[in-house]
C-alpha cells in the first residue's frame, strides 16, 4: 500500500510524476496487504485494509490510524472469519459506523455496525445473498445506491450491477436497467465512488488479461432514471511505476489518498 497527502486529487492527474510522490508503507514488513480503505473518527485518519493470513491464506480486516508523517500507527486485526475477507468498505450513518466487508466466499455480503470503533464489530444484516466481490455503497438523492459484481464463478468477474434501497441495512432492490459493466476491462470496483467537481466518478479496476491490472476512473452520466451510463475519464497503467504488474485500488479522504500495488518480486517499491 502506498499514501500520499496532496491537495489535488489523482484521478485530476494520473501522471507518473504525480504517482511518484506516493510513499510505500513498509510499516508491515513483509506482510501481504491490499484494499486500503481511510475514514476519519474521533480526530484521527484511520486506513482498514485486506491483511492475508500466511497459515490459511484468507485475508481478514485490519486497521491503524495514519501521523503526521503518513506512517501508519497501532496496527491490529479488527474483523476476522473462518472465509476471506477483503475491501473494507466503511460507511457513516448518523452516529453509527459500518463496515462493508468483502466475503463472497461466505455467500454473500453482510454488513457490520461499530459496537467500539474501531475494535469491536456486530454483524447485523446480510444485505445481498449470492456471492459477489467489492461491493461499492453511496448516498444519492435520497437512496442508498450499491455496485457489485456478482461471481458466478470463483475468480472469474465481468459483470457489475447496481442496486438500490431507502435503508442502507436493506432490503436491496436490482435495478433492471442497472448493468453497469459487462467487460472485466471495466467491471470491477477499486474504491468508493468520488464527488470531483461536480462529477461522480466510479473507480473499477482492469482485470481484462490478469486481475487488477489497471486502475481506471469512469464518470457517471446517469444513474436514477432510465438506463446507467458512465464513460471511461482516466486510466491509470501500471508501467507508470518501474517493476509494478498490478494497481487496483483507490480512496482518498481529506488531503490522504492511499493505493496499493503488486511488485515483481525482483523490483519492490523503494521509497
Amino acid at each position: 500500500m502506498a499514501i500520499r497527502r496532496s491537495a489535488k486529487v489523482l484521478p485530476e492527474s494520473p501522471t507518473e510524476e504525480v504517482l511518484s510522490t506516493f510513499r510505500w508503507m513498509h510499516e508491515l514488513g513483509d506482510q501481504p496487504a491490499a484494499d486500503p480503505f481511510l475514514f476519519e473518527e474521533g480526530g484521527r485518519t484511520w486506513l482498514f485494509f485486506e491483511s492475508i493470513d500466511r497459515h490459511d491464506g484468507h485475508g481478514h480486516i485490519a486497521c491503524g490510524w495514519i501521523d503526521e508523517t503518513g506512517r501508519l500507527q497501532d496496527v491490529r486485526t479488527v474483523l476476522h472469519s473462518d472465509t476471506h475477507l477483503s475491501y473494507p468498505h466503511l460507511l457513516r450513518q448518523g452516529e453509527d459506523i459500518y463496515l462493508l466487508p468483502e466475503s463472497a466466499a461466505s455467500g454473500g455480503l453482510d454488513l457490520y455496525r461499530a459496537r467500539r470503533f474501531p475494535d469491536e464489530w456486530e454483524k447485523v444484516a446480510r444485505l445481498l445473498d449470492f456471492p459477489c466481490v467489492d461491493s461499492t455503497v453511496f448516498r444519492r438523492d435520497g437512496k442508498w445506491w450499491m455496485f457489485t459484481s456478482p461471481m458466478a464463478t470463483p475468480g472469474s468477474v465481468a459483470l457489475t450491477w447496481i442496486f438500490k434501497s431507502d435503508r442502507l441495512e436493506g432490503p436491496w432492490e436490482f435495478q433492471p436497467t442497472g448493468l453497469v459493466s459487462c467487460s472485466a476491462a471495466t467491471a470491477r470496483a477499486a474504491g468508493e465512488v468520488i464527488d470531483l467537481g461536480g462529477r461522480t466518478l466510479r473507480p473499477s479496476q482492469d482485470c481484462a488479461r490478469s486481475y487488477g491490472r489497471a486502475l481506471v476512473f469512469n464518470e457517471i452520466l446517469s444513474l436514477g432514471s432510465g438506463r446507467y451510463e458512465e464513460r471511461m475519464l482516466q486510466r491509470i497503467e501500471t508501467r507508470h511505476l518501474p517493476g509494478m504488474i498490478g494497481l487496483h485500488t483507490y480512496n482518498r479522504v481529506g488531503d490522504w489518498e492511499v493505493i496499493d500495488g503488486l511488485f515483481d518480486a525482483c523490483a519492490p517499491p523503494v521509497n
